[in-house]
């Protein structure tokens, strides 16, 4: 008899356990879902173009995520000063360099960083 009583409590804790586990593997993978897709994503619209004349450098980045972008939140790496106006999901973007910039630019945005390689005008 106590053996049967024994295995009942045993299985029960078991199965309260299991459902606790299950319940938070949700939730883990719930929350994991819900910061991935809640992210702005930018991603470069057309050839960006450096102007060797005025030092500038003109870019447009579309986002394509899910949360707003402000024009203040990008940056470009090397660049004296960094300018973006926003008109609806594009950022129109104006990095001014005091030197050459490199072939390569790495544009700072708050989904992560973009590296644009440039036309020459």
């Amino acid at each position: 008899m106590r053996r049967r009583g024994a295995f009942s409590i045993t299985a029960a804790l078991l199965t309260i356990g299991l459902v606790a586990a299950a319940g938070l593997v949700v939730w883990f993978v719930m929350s994991a879902t819900r910061s991935v897709t809640s992210s702005p994503m930018l991603v470069v619209v057309g050839t960006p173009t450096y102007d060797s004349g005025s030092g500038k450098l003109y870019f447009t980045l579309k986002n394509v995520g899910t949360a707003a972008v402000g024009p203040g939140n990008i940056t470009v790496v090397g660049a004296s000063s960094t300018s973006c106006t926003a008109s609806g999901q594009l950022l129109q973007c104006t990095a001014t360099f005091t030197t050459q910039p490199p072939s390569q630019i790495i544009v700072r945005t708050p989904s992560g960083e973009i590296a644009l390689a440039y036309t020459k005008v």
